[in-house]
């Protein structure tokens, strides 16, 4: 709605509901936990890791947000909160297929 607003010139309007957006993605987990993925995916590890933080602390029990902060902690040179993110995963889903995969990175590095 935004975009069409603007290109119909609507500015005013266009910004009433861009500044709605901004207020509703501030406080969804699911649109951190993208921008995170978008963050990561462009080799942007700092800034994902702030991303992925924010999701965390608005929700509990997903998974792949486990294993993002659990690479991104590890991309960032902090492998003990990547290893604390290992453990969150194990206890939340220790079947998930990322745990073995993961454990064999981390395992033999300090």
């Amino acid at each position: 709605l935004f975009n069409l607003l603007q290109k119909q010139g609507r500015e005013a309007e266009a910004q009433t509901h861009s500044k709605q957006l901004t207020e509703m993605q501030d406080k969804d987990p699911y649109y951190w936990l993208g921008r995170g993925i978008s963050e990561f995916k462009q080799n942007e590890f700092h800034a994902a890791l702030k991303s992925l933080e924010t999701a965390q602390s608005m929700t509990r029990g997903f998974s792949e947000l486990h294993v993002y902060l659990a690479i991104a902690y590890w991309r960032t040179n902090q492998a003990n909160k990547a290893r604390e993110q290992m453990a969150l995963l194990n206890a939340l889903d220790g079947q998930h297929p990322s745990l073995a995969i993961l454990d064999k990175k981390f395992r033999n590095k300090p």
